[in-house]
C-alpha cells in the first residue's frame, strides 16, 4: 500500500499498516515499542532530575531510564512520521496576548494495533507567561501549538518520556544551550 502525506514522497507500508524498511520494537503484549523506536538523538538528560551541579553532558542516554530523559521535538516529529498519520489539526481554544490555549488532534493510519482502523487522537495544551520564558513568550501560539502536538503524539503513542516543552521555564532555556 501507498500512502501519500501531503508533499512528502510516498511511503511504502505493508499489510499490517508498518512502514517497510523499519526494525520495529515490540512490547511483550505484541504492541509496538514506540518509546524504544526514538532515535537516541532526540533524547537529552532531564536536568531537573539530577543533584545540582551534575555534569549532564557526560552521562550515557542509553543508559538513563525514561524519568531522566526529555524528548525534543524534532524527535517526537520523526516517531510521528513512523507511526502515520494523515492529517493534524490544530484548533486555537482561547487566545490572546498573555495566554494561548491549543487543541491537536491527528488522524493516524490504520495499524494492526487498531485492528486496521483509522483513529483520531487529540490532546490540549496551553502557554503563557508563567509556563514560558526569553524568546518563547514572543511566540505563545507557536509554543502551544508545538506543545499540543507533542502531547497528541507521546500520549497516542504511550511514550512516557517528558517532552521538553513540559520543562519548567528556566530548565527550558538551559536546555536550549544543549541542542
Amino acid at each position: 500500500m501507498t500512502e501519500q502525506l501531503g508533499s512528502t514522497p510516498a511511503y511504502s507500508r505493508d499489510d499490517k499498516g508498518l512502514l517497510d524498511g523499519i526494525n520495529y520494537t515490540y512490547r511483550q503484549d505484541g504492541s509496538i515499542d514506540w518509546r524504544a523506536m526514538v532515535d537516541s538523538n532526540y533524547l537529552v538528560p532531564n536536568k531537573e532530575n539530577f543533584p545540582e551541579g551534575t555534569d549532564t553532558t557526560t552521562l550515557n542516554i542509553s543508559e538513563l531510564d525514561d524519568s531522566h530523559l526529555l524528548l525534543v521535538l524534532p524527535g517526537i516529529k520523526e516517531i510521528a512520521g513512523i507511526r502515520g498519520f494523515t492529517k493534524v489539526d490544530y484548533e486555537v481554544l482561547e487566545s490572546g496576548s498573555e495566554y494561548v490555549s491549543v487543541k491537536c488532534t491527528i488522524d493516524w493510519i490504520p495499524n494492526f494495533e487498531t485492528g486496521m482502523q483509522p483513529v483520531q487522537y487529540s490532546a490540549l495544551a496551553d502557554a503563557h507567561e508563567s509556563n514560558t520564558s526569553g524568546f518563547a513568550r514572543k511566540f505563545l501560539m507557536a509554543i502551544a501549538e508545538n506543545r499540543s502536538f507533542s502531547r497528541t503524539v507521546r500520549n497516542f503513542l504511550r511514550i512516557n518520556v517528558i517532552g521538553q516543552d513540559e520543562l519548567d521555564p528556566k530548565e527550558q532555556e538551559e536546555l536550549f544551550d544543549i541542542i
